[in-house]
């Protein structure tokens, strides 16, 4: 018998299930938008060089479900003797009232030498056929949409358009608000506002103004809810506040948000919480934000490179977005949560045998177990991981690298919590003693640091001081502390954390290449980069193996342990491995296994058996039932005695796929 498959490629860097072209460079999401059935991604895009350049264009993608993605061509691209012809930079796309999708963004013409920098023009590009799904090809509008900021205001900058408001029964305009900056004094947004989306717009006055940073690129506005944002949820009553999200001067500073109220072009920062950091790691930035069609607050934001450990444009590609977040309010409305998109979880290609199965496990101080079944698949990973301190002080989720990767640079890392210092941390090493060491020590929140930005020499001589301070002893770090661990808990986790008390901490735990994304009980997440066996830089030569902190005989493992003077309690923990999000890939990666006699008959029994019905591929996770519509089988001829049952197929010999 033969049976199809589709398999994410093992041991490589390059996300499967993060978005990104498929070479080049990529940095802000721009526009995201549901229209006619189908979601629309735009993302600021190189598709010649894995550097920033300019010339960017609009790349696209699309999906029925937010899960499964198609590569589309790019929707806009400069052109010649027009206002964006040096560059389409960030924007929004709008549905017009009359249903025409509608880009609003910001094009860009370069200064004439000695001068830095360039004129931003805010511009408006509607499809040629609003009919076509695909929404293939677009044309800029002639003009600009926006008049220029007052002639007495002397801004930093003046881009970045999003749409703050529609018009309502009770109110006629569209608002939009464009990034910027009044130089030596505040960052801000500027408000306009129209009668029609396209032509009118008049100024209306800053958004809000901030002395913290001088300039906000990228502002996104979004009403949250603390009701439960998953489509099935019953909710009747529920809190509404306003999540004002800013990347503040440039991109090494990381994006931060408030809490607060907005009505017509003005947001009430002086009473707002905030600013929080949107992520507590240390690469995202510039993020953009859609509702989708259930009413949920998704989220992406650009997830950077390390430039510290991974040069750009020394590969073919470099940066990718983060997975879809969706946003919601903490049953207070004090706090945003933040949880990976649900459905996810249907990219779960494979569940493995290790698992607590509710049966809770000590993790003996300083003696690492190993999550079985990860060796050939933890590239490309989603793990849930529930741990109670117990005596422990801290733990680890140790990340090893692909040491037989044959490309010099190998490195692994470790993801830490203290409960002491209720700080969540990853720490680039995967040194026992350095783990215990660093685990407990807090970390700072970051400096901003603000325009202008420094100089291609100082960023070098910035990244060349890391890694001597690396190669003293002292590893990068990226982190910060958690709100109360285990008392505001995401709706999709399964171990009921609110009774549990603050010494049982719940990690979601995204591995994709090198982008590591965690989603914790308390509704945060930290994104960064783990560089654990790069492919080939585009200059390097492969030579054989290579070992990193004597990982030799943990290459590409995961383990668990904790420090401290006894042992942590696993509560409950799952891995699987991760399918790719590109629908072409699926298809070209699909294989075929065959299984000689006499497997084959008892495999074929198997397979009819859950093809024909559904199956609960997360039994010991959420008891969810999802229908199966391929079955993988890889199964040692010895271990097959008989028929297979349904419960045997979720074993390591055998992987299901579920999909929507």
């Amino acid at each position: 018998m033969a049976v199809a498959r589709s398999v994410a490629k093992p041991k490589t860097l390059r996300p499967a299930f993060h978005m990104a072209p498929r070479s080049g460079w990529i940095n802000d999401p721009n526009g995201p938008v549901y229209h006619n059935g189908q979601y629309h991604m735009f993302y600021q895009h190189v598709p010649d060089s894995s550097e920033w350049q300019w010339g960017l264009v609009w790349g696209h993608a699309k999906s029925q479900d937010l899960v499964n993605w198609e590569h589309l061509p790019p929707a806009l691209v400069p052109e010649a003797n027009t206002p964006d012809r040096d560059g389409c930079f960030s924007g929004c796309t709008a549905v017009d009232i009359d249903g025409t999708p509608t880009m609003l963004y910001t094009g860009v013409v370069r200064k004439p030498e000695p001068q830095h920098g360039a004129f931003e023009h805010q511009l408006v590009a509607i499809p040629t056929d609003p009919s076509d799904p695909d929404l293939k090809v677009w044309k800029q509008l002639p003009g600009t949409f926006l008049p220029a900021p007052p002639a007495d205001m002397d801004v930093t900058g003046w881009r970045d358009p999003f749409v703050l408001e529609k018009p309502s029964e009770i109110n006629p305009y569209w608002y939009v608000m464009v990034g910027s900056g009044i130089e030596h004094k505040t960052a801000t947004a500027l408000v306009y506002r129209s009668k029609n989306l396209r032509t009118g717009w008049e100024f209306v006055g800053p958004l809000c103004e901030s002395n913290i940073s001088t300039m906000w690129e990228c502002p996104i506005m979004a009403k949250l809810t603390s009701a439960n944002p998953h489509p099935a949820a019953s909710n009747n009553s529920h809190l509404q506040r306003h999540m004002f999200c800013v990347s503040p001067d440039y991109c090494v500073n990381m994006a931060q948000y408030y809490l607060g109220d907005y009505a017509e072009g003005k947001f009430d920062l002086e009473n707002a919480a905030g600013p929080q950091p949107l992520d507590l790691g240390d690469v995202l930035y510039a993020p953009n934000v859609l509702t989708d069609k259930h009413g949920r607050s998704v989220l992406w934001g650009w997830m950077q490179e390390r430039p510290a450990l991974r040069p750009a444009g020394k590969y073919d590609s470099s940066c990718c977005l983060c997975v879809p977040r969706v946003l919601y309010l903490s049953p207070d409305g004090q706090a945003m949560l933040q949880e990976p998109l649900p459905e996810l979880k249907l990219l779960r290609q494979q569940h493995t045998a290790w698992t607590t199965e509710g049966i809770p496990l000590s993790l003996l101080p300083g003696s690492p177990v190993d999550i079985a079944g990860t060796v050939s698949g933890s590239s490309h990973m989603d793990m849930e991981i529930t741990v109670s301190k117990g005596d422990a002080d801290s733990f680890a989720v140790v990340l090893h690298p692909f040491v037989e990767a044959g490309v010099a640079g190998a490195a692994g890392a470790a993801i830490t919590y203290c409960w002491k210092t209720n700080t969540l941390q990853v720490i680039s090493s995967t040194d026992l003693a350095t783990l215990e060491r660093f685990a407990a020590v807090p970390i700072a929140r970051p400096v901003l640091k603000h325009l202008p930005a420094p100089a291609a020499d100082e960023m070098e001589a910035a990244r060349h001081a890391e890694m001597e301070a690396v190669a003293a002893g002292t590893p990068l770090r990226c982190g910060g502390q958690l709100r109360v661990a285990g008392a505001v808990k995401p709706y999709s986790g399964a171990v009921n954390l609110a009774a549990a008390g603050d010494s049982v901490v719940s990690l979601r735990v995204l591995i994709d290449g090198s982008c590591v994304e965690v989603f914790t009980c308390s509704g945060q997440a930290l994104g960064t980069r783990v560089y654990r066996g790069d492919e080939a830089p585009l200059d390097a030569e492969v030579s054989g193996p290579v070992s990193c902190n004597g990982a030799a005989a943990y290459s590409g493992q995961i383990q668990l342990v904790s420090f401290g003077a006894g042992p942590a309690l696993l509560l409950d923990a799952s891995a699987y491995a991760m399918s790719s999000m590109w629908v072409q890939e699926q298809q070209q990666e699909a294989a075929v296994v065959v299984l000689p006699q006499p497997a084959a008959t008892a495999v074929t029994t198997a397979a009819a058996e859950v093809l024909q019905g559904l199956i609960v591929a997360e039994a010991a996770a959420s008891a969810a039932m999802l229908p199966v519509t391929q079955l993988t089988v890889d199964v040692a001829m010895a271990q097959v005695a008989g028929p297979l049952s349904p419960i045997a197929v979720l074993s390591p010999s055998a992987t299901v796929k579920a999909a929507a």
